[in-house]
C-alpha cells in the first residue's frame, strides 16, 4: 500500500504500467490483511481435522465469491477496476466468514471448555 510503484518498477519500467498498476494493487491489497484471517482459520480448521470446513471456505473465496464478482463487476460499469475490486470484496467476506466460523465452531467450545 506504501510503495506500489516502487514494486511494480521491480518488474516493469513503462510510465503507463506504472500509471495503471498503482491504484490497480492498492484496489487489490486495500482488505488483504482479511485474507490473514482466512489463512490462520484454515490453518486451525486442518489442525483439528476439520479438512471439510478449511476446503469449504477456500471454495467459497474463490470458486463462490471471486469468480463470480469478476466478471459481475466489469459488467455493472465498473471497468477494469471491477476485477481488483472483487478480490478485494472475496477477500473480505472470505476472510471474516471463516474467522466467524472458527470462532463460534472452535474457540468459544475452548473457552467452555477451559472455565
Amino acid at each position: 500500500m506504501l510503495a506500489p510503484g516502487a514494486l511494480i518498477r521491480i518488474f516493469n519500467t513503462e510510465a503507463e504500467l506504472i500509471a495503471i498498476g498503482i491504484p490497480a494493487l492498492r484496489i487489490y491489497f486495500v482488505l488483504f490483511v482479511f485474507m490473514s484471517l482466512q489463512m490462520a482459520s484454515q490453518s486451525v480448521f486442518l489442525g483439528l481435522g476439520r479438512t471439510k470446513n478449511a476446503i469449504f471456505f477456500s471454495l467459497l473465496r474463490k470458486a463462490f465469491i471471486a469468480a463470480p464478482l469478476t466478471v459481475l463487476f466489469p459488467m455493472i460499469g465498473m471497468g477494469t477496476n471491477g476485477v481488483f475490486i472483487a478480490e478485494a470484496v472475496s477477500q473480505f467476506i472470505g476472510g471474516v466468514a471463516c474467522f466467524g466460523t472458527m470462532y463460534v465452531l472452535v474457540y468459544r467450545k475452548l473457552d467452555k471448555a477451559e472455565g
